[in-house]
């Protein structure tokens, strides 16, 4: 594995993927849609349920209007890594996935599925990415109840079967390290709030070995069911009339192995990022908290969601995620002084040259602190 990687090692690893795609793949290689989408109503979350929306010309999830097959490099900000954020240095706020999704209303089963997506998924890692298959760790759903996978979240005792078949095709690839799993992280249940019926079905988890750290890389679906509803509670899940799989590999965390590291803050687009932070705050973790957040806000502003555009009840909890960030840069930003700010800002710029709204939107940032902080103290008064 590679143990230096620079801008241009990414941009080429970025260029690969959409290589792969559209010679293995087939389909649109589309641009991602903004962190405020319809696809995740109530989180700063780009997904690729916004993307299927968008390419599906549909309104709902569960009634796509025609076939979709897609490709994209998409930014994404979750909750569990705004959680993991303070105490793990394998997450940040903002990462972006390689993935896809292949949708079509033929009948295809989920063993049909797994060996589509394992096959493609395989190709990608050793083809095209040249890494060595020896180092997966893949965990699949071993079988039980609903009320198990869900701990108990969901209280039906619908029994879902193991998923043997994707474990026999990963073996056949040369691919032991095997672990049966029985959570809703290998048998995909969509348990968010608010509930709202989703895409249920097989999960493959993908761990790789760096060292002596194993950490995930990429997930399978193969999406078969959806989750039923009643009275605010899923209740089971019930047969989908078109079949759905997709690949999401974590870019970051996939470039970090490829350079021999588990730690995706020594990427070269986030570490000159990370250092010039440490030089005006030195505690190093409350760095990698201010380098997160400045890179989550300048993606968010650069698609062009200001406080004008997030109004109403609708984006309610846009503002309050986005506040969260814009807090920590006003605090912060204040500290290091407004000049420091807009260098950090254009270096952040300089380090992506693939997103070159980046550079445009800094100025929208630096209005966005001083609105933020002149509004809080004015409540303060």
């Amino acid at each position: 594995m590679k143990q230096s990687m620079t801008l241009e090692d990414v941009g080429h690893t970025r260029r690969t993927y959409g290589r792969f795609y559209r010679e293995v793949i087939g389909g649109g290689f589309v641009p991602p849609v903004s962190m405020v989408n319809n696809g995740y109503l109530h989180n700063l979350n780009a997904s690729f349920d916004g993307i299927l929306l968008r390419e599906s010309r549909a309104t709902s999830l569960l009634q796509p209007q025609q076939p979709v097959n897609f490709g994209t490099i998409q930014p994404c900000v979750r909750n569990e890594d705004q959680r993991s954020q303070r105490n793990s240095p394998l997450h940040l706020s903002l990462f972006e996935i390689f993935g896809y999704s292949r949708l079509d209303f033929i009948p295809m089963t989920p063993q049909e599925m797994a060996e589509k997506t394992i096959d493609e998924f395989v190709k990608f890692y050793t083809d095209y990415l040249r890494l060595d298959p020896a180092l997966l760790r893949v965990y699949y759903f071993g079988g039980g109840t609903l009320r198990e996978a869900s701990k108990g979240k969901i209280k039906n005792d619908q029994h879902v079967g193991a998923d043997n078949f994707s474990r026999q095709i990963w073996a056949g690839h040369g691919i032991h390290y095997l672990v049966a799993e029985h959570s809703n992280e290998t048998f995909l249940l969509h348990l968010g709030e608010p509930v709202r019926e989703h895409h249920s079905g097989y999960r493959n988890d993908i761990f790789m070995r760096v060292g002596d750290t194993h950490y995930e890389i990429a997930t399978l679906n193969f999406i078969s069911h959806q989750t039923q509803i009643k009275a605010g509670e899923i209740v089971g899940i019930s047969p989908l009339p078109f079949y759905l799989r997709e690949m999401a590999m974590g870019q970051e965390r996939i470039l970090a192995a490829m350079q021999g590291s588990a730690d995706i803050y020594q990427l070269p687009f986030v570490a000159p990022l990370v250092e010039a932070v440490n030089r005006k705050i030195r505690d190093g973790e409350t760095a990698k908290v201010f380098t997160d957040a400045l890179r989550v806000v300048h993606y968010v502003i650069s698609d062009g969601w200001t406080y004008d555009r997030l109004q109403g009840a609708e984006h309610e909890r846009h503002r309050y995620e986005l506040n969260g960030y814009v807090r920590i840069l006003s605090e912060w930003s204040s500290a290091i002084g407004r000049g420091e700010f807009l260098r950090l800002l254009r270096q952040n710029a300089e380090l992506q040259p693939w997103y070159p709204k980046l550079e445009a939107s800094i100025g929208q940032i630096i209005a966005t602190v001083a609105e933020y902080r002149k509004r809080t103290q004015t409540k303060k008064r």
